[in-house]
């Protein structure tokens, strides 16, 4: 995967889209780290260092997210053909262990059920080891409107069992050296260490 950048000395900020994310804050990040975005919140940060969105319709309905100009990357080999961006590999077919976050082969990542937890993955697998989680929240709509159809918008019964998914890699990340300080606290989330975006970046050195 020679397009991978080697993240393994940066703090990366990766921003989903729960509610609790503002452009304010995302324009806090601006300089400060590397940064990471899900989906929509391209937007709010066009001048991020990635993007990354799992659904082929998302692509579709953004046509390519052609105005941002960091890296693209999805899970669909056919819309990253057709978009030239690139592509990494979701681990497994959907009857097995497929809800955790990998580090080999590089390239081939956890499903997790959402772009969220796929970024996540990726990103730990440049190396980065210091993360900021922003958006992470598992409750309530987007900060955005609602995806028009034939796009998902997940229930709260989907978002509870995203949520328990994410928290049972707390030890996983631990294990391989990775902090991670969420930057949310109305996040369902409760494994990992909730801060105020300016604290994370004192503990971080930024």
């Amino acid at each position: 995967m020679d397009w991978f950048p080697d993240w393994s000395e940066e703090v990366v900020a990766i921003v989903a889209s729960g509610p609790s994310v503002t452009g304010e804050a995302i324009g806090k990040l601006k300089g400060k780290c590397q940064v990471a975005v899900v989906n929509n919140s391209y937007q709010l940060a066009p001048w991020a260092d990635m993007l990354y969105a799992a659904d082929a319709d998302w692509w579709r309905e953004h046509k390519g997210a052609k105005e941002f100009g960091g890296l693209k990357v999805t899970c669909k080999p056919d819309t990253a053909v057709d978009n030239g961006i690139f592509f990494v590999n979701l681990f497994g077919p959907f009857d097995t262990d497929q809800d955790k976050i990998l580090m080999e082969p590089k390239g081939t990542i956890g499903r997790g059920g959402n772009s969220g937890f796929q970024l996540i993955n990726i990103v730990t697998q440049t190396g980065c080891k210091k993360q900021i989680w922003m958006g992470f929240d598992f409750q309530g709509e987007h900060w955005h409107s609602r995806h028009p159809r034939p796009m998902k918008n997940p229930s709260q019964r989907t978002l509870d069992k995203w949520c328990r998914r994410l928290d049972r890699q707390a030890s996983i990340l631990e294990t391989i050296g990775v902090s991670v300080r969420l930057v949310s606290e109305d996040s369902a989330l409760t494994k990992f260490k909730k801060v105020k975006l300016e604290d994370a970046f004192a503990e971080f050195g930024l």
